[in-house]
């Protein structure tokens, strides 16, 4: 349980590999929020899975490409489990080619 009691923030995760680090992440007993910005019966679904099986985990609609919006994510999941150890970023999204801190979000 190496992720006992930390927080994981996936952008992305209503399915495909996004989905796959979701369920991984909640397996080993963290606390995950699941992203999505169309696939809502998707994220839905996912969050049943993981809290059928005991686990905890929150859904939150947002457009990856919107600063604020992203913004009030960190918000709502900081707000409701606490600080944010893990962050992965899967959404599929465009942008320019550069370091992290370089980006312009």
């Amino acid at each position: 349980m190496l992720l006992k009691n930390r927080v994981g923030l996936i952008t992305g995760n209503s399915r495909g590999i996004g989905a796959a680090t979701a369920r991984l992440i909640a397996e080993q007993d963290a606390s995950v929020a699941v992203n999505y910005n169309n696939s809502k019966n998707a994220a839905i679904k996912l969050i049943d899975e993981i809290k059928s099986k005991g686990g905890n985990a929150l859904s939150v609609k947002v457009d990856v490409t919107d600063f604020n919006q992203v913004k009030n994510m960190v918000r709502i999941v900081t707000e409701y489990f606490g600080a944010i150890d893990t962050f992965v970023i899967n959404a599929g999204m465009k942008f320019r080619y550069a370091p992290f801190l370089e980006q312009e979000w």
